[in-house]
């Protein structure tokens, strides 16, 4: 099985459940380390093989924009109907982007490197990668 070279990742929301500490920035602008979680993201993503990447963006899409002037490889588009739309609005937004398959994240997503290894060498057509139960 060949890898996935496209990534989607859906970052419109408003973070309305976190707002007390993003209402400035959108979710995947955190940091919990040196970079941002949208960053270590994408730098598991091209580490893993992906070399096209479109991040739908909604809520302070300039942030998302100022970030994809750095990566050539990095696309956005933006889903302006954000406020009142969910994650299946945004993914639609990148329709045009997708050639073929691709792998689907949320910009907030914080995982392991290794996650995207058990995705990229799986021998299953489609699959999803969930955690073990959290507490």
């Amino acid at each position: 099985m060949s890898r996935v070279r496209q990534a989607v990742i859906l970052a419109a929301g408003m973070g309305s459940r976190l707002r007390d500490v993003v209402s400035h920035t959108p979710k995947g602008f955190l940091r919990l380390g040196i970079k941002s979680i949208i960053e270590e993201s994408i730098a598991k993503l091209v580490w893993s093989g992906i070399d096209e990447i479109l991040i739908v963006t909604g809520f302070r899409n300039e942030q998302y924009e100022k970030l994809s002037e750095q990566m050539p490889f990095l696309k956005t588009v933006n889903n302006d109907m954000y406020e009142t739309t969910g994650s299946m609005r945004s993914l639609s937004k990148a329709q045009d982007f997708l050639k073929g398959d691709f792998l689907l994240l949320e910009s907030d997503l914080i995982y392991e490197y290794d996650a995207l290894q058990v995705v990229q060498n799986t021998a299953h057509k489609n699959c999803v990668l969930l955690s073990g139960k959290t507490l």
